[in-house]
């Protein structure tokens, strides 16, 4: 036998096999008295092979059973990658007092199979455990073979904001002198507010009735609602009384009177 024969490797296939090839015409052997020598191969071409291990041999006889031999190693390679079968939508958390929320651990929502590999690796990056903020927060999910091939999936982590702001400024009733027509223009109070938000550093302050309404009367219920930018809020509420504060006008004149005296010399009062 002339020829050389390394060690060979096949892909493996679905069933983490695959099929011996035919290796009896890459032989080349030469004898002394026969030109037409017969050349076997074991196990014979179409075997199913698994494994790393897979010993060759290729023997060549002559008509009167002279034979050599010579073998080699194929080997059944996994180049496959693993086949992610779960889906993973984007998720949200809800935010903490920082704005801020952990990331969980998504590595047990993967479901993936693999040709070779029953027990697959799985990781997440960003790592169970992350801070992490803001609305676009990529985690990729990685399962990965014995043999290195890998297969990911991605999905969005969203941190929302569902905490309301909180006020921490008081508001005590109000009351606003009554004008000439026992009526009151209500004040702005939005400015007299003091409020925090987990998320949100610049908060919408609105006020209803709002500044400049016209009010009469002692219970004039004002609401001050404090609101962030996903719509999170919270409210205060005080009553605003209008307080007729103003003397009465004398319109009449009264000139001095007289009053007939009695017989004591006195004089009933007339109303």
């Amino acid at each position: 036998i002339t020829s050389t024969h390394n060690d060979q490797s096949i892909d493996a296939d679905a069933d983490c096999q695959a099929i011996l090839p035919d290796y009896i015409g890459d032989v080349l052997a030469t004898d002394n008295c026969d030109a037409t020598l017969n050349i076997v191969q074991s196990p014979v071409a179409g075997t199913a092979l698994a494994g790393a291990t897979n010993n060759i041999t290729l023997t060549v006889t002559d008509d009167n059973g002279n034979s050599s031999q010579v073998s080699f190693n194929v080997a059944v390679v996994d180049n496959t990658d693993p086949v992610i079968t779960s889906i993973h939508n984007d998720q949200s958390i809800d935010a903490d007092a920082d704005c801020q929320a952990t990331v969980p651990d998504y590595t047990g929502d993967v479901i993936a199979t693999d040709n070779c590999d029953a027990s697959l690796d799985i990781s997440q990056s960003p790592v169970a455990g992350s801070v992490i903020s803001g609305s676009t927060n990529e985690v990729i999910l990685t399962v990965t073979d014995d043999l290195g091939n890998s297969a990911q999936i991605s999905f969005n982590v969203a941190v929302v904001d569902n905490t309301d702001p909180v006020i921490t400024s008081t508001h005590n009733d109000q009351s606003i002198d009554a004008d000439a027509d026992c009526q009151a223009t209500v004040p702005d109070y939005t400015g007299d507010v003091t409020a925090t938000d987990n998320c949100d550093a610049s908060l919408d302050i609105s006020q209803s009735p709002v500044a400049g309404s016209v009010i009469s009367g002692s219970t004039n219920e004002v609401i001050l609602t404090v609101t962030d930018d996903l719509g999170n809020s919270a409210q205060i509420s005080f009553n605003v009384a209008v307080v007729d504060n103003t003397d009465p006008v004398i319109t009449s004149t009264h000139n001095d009177q007289s009053i007939d005296a009695d017989a004591d010399c006195q004089a009933i009062l007339p109303d």
